[in-house]
C-alpha cells in the first residue's frame, strides 16, 4: 500500500510540474512573440514568472513528497481563483466544465495530503 500511496503523490507532483511547464512555455510563445501588443507582454512577463516558479516547486516537491506534502493544498489557492476568474469569460457549458475539471484537480491534492500526512503520522 505505501508503494502505491507514494506513487500517487508522485504523479500529482509530475503532472503539476508537466502543466506548469507546459503553460510556462505557451506563455513565453506569447511574451515573446513579435505579434503580441506591449501591453499583453506585461501580462505575459508574470504569467511566465509564476509558471515557472510552480513547475519548479511541484519539483521540488518531487524529492520530498511527503515532507512537503503542504505544497499540495498551497497550489490550491492560485489554481482556485485563476480557475474561477477565467471562468467568468465562459458560456455557462464550458463554465460548468471547467469547474468541474476544478473539483477533480482539488480532490485529487486534498486527498494526496491526506494520505500523506496519514503516513507522516504513523511515523510519529
Amino acid at each position: 500500500m505505501h508503494k502505491l500511496r507514494h506513487l500517487y503523490l508522485i504523479l500529482i507532483g509530475v503532472s503539476g510540474f508537466i502543466i506548469n511547464s507546459v503553460y510556462a512555455y505557451e506563455t513565453s510563445v506569447f511574451l515573446f512573440s513579435e505579434h503580441t501588443a506591449e501591453l499583453t507582454k506585461e501580462i505575459y512577463i508574470s504569467a511566465f514568472a509564476m509558471q515557472v516558479s510552480w513547475a519548479i516547486l511541484f519539483f521540488w516537491y518531487l524529492f520530498s513528497p511527503y515532507k512537503r506534502r503542504i505544497v499540495l493544498l498551497i497550489s490550491l489557492v492560485p489554481m482556485i481563483i485563476a480557475n474561477t476568474l477565467f471562468s467568468l469569460t465562459l458560456r455557462i457549458e464550458q463554465m460548468l466544465s471547467n469547474t468541474l475539471v476544478l473539483m477533480v484537480f482539488i480532490a485529487v491534492h486534498i486527498s494526496g495530503y491526506l494520505l500523506a500526512q496519514k503516513y507522516i503520522n504513523k511515523e510519529i
